[in-house]
């Protein structure tokens, strides 16, 4: 009888010694990755199969507003990107590199802009030497002027972009002064140096 008894405690002894390091396999601190690094912060996590959807972008026409046949200057820019801004953001528009002739009449620069929703202050013409190799021509009564710098063609004005807008760019003073300009540096210094006006309806 006490034989049996010690051969029910040794078979006791063994389970319950089982059990014990079953639960320390399997705890949380050696089994279980947590959420968080050793730095305390959340670690990241990779997904796939997930949809990244940009916010909505309403198409919108940008152009220059007519100026008057008095200034005859026949005026190229090459336009390879278009920016919107306000004291918080600096928005790329979508668009394609390319030669912008201006009409006294009023110039189409692109009529399906994808500009985000919301209210800017500024916007500006990058203009790059992507066009046949040069960034502006002008021709006017003292000659041609060919320009390979960069610039950036700067104006200012409270535009809202919503579902459907138009914008309009204001280079009336621009256009006068690249007009009467006489040097290649005249050219540059209209287009860089004065700040011309933008609306939008």
């Amino acid at each position: 009888m006490k034989v049996k008894v010690l051969h029910i405690n040794t078979l006791l002894i063994v389970f319950l010694t089982g059990l014990t390091l079953t639960y320390q396999a399997c705890s949380p601190t050696d089994g279980f990755k947590s959420g968080k690094s050793s730095s305390g912060r959340p670690d990241d996590f990779s997904m796939s199969g997930g949809t990244t959807t940009d916010n909505p972008k309403p198409t919108t026409s940008l152009e220059v507003e007519e100026y008057g046949a008095a200034n005859t200057a026949d005026i190229r820019l090459c336009v390879y990107e278009i920016r919107f801004q306000n004291d918080t953001q600096d928005i790329r528009a979508e668009f394609q590199p390319k030669w912008i002739v201006l009409n006294s009449a009023g110039t189409l620069i692109d009529s399906g802009l994808t500009v985000p929703f919301g209210n800017y202050s500024r916007i500006e013409l990058r203009l790059a030497n992507a066009c046949d190799g040069l960034s502006a021509r002008v021709v006017n009564s003292e000659g041609t002027f060919n320009l390979t710098n960069e610039m950036n063609v700067r104006f200012s004005g409270s535009i809202s972009i919503e579902s459907s807008s138009r914008l309009v760019l204001d280079m009336g003073n621009m256009i006068s002064r690249i007009n009467s300009a006489e040097e290649r540096e005249d050219v540059e210094k209209a287009l860089t140096d004065s700040e011309g006006g933008c609306s939008g309806d």
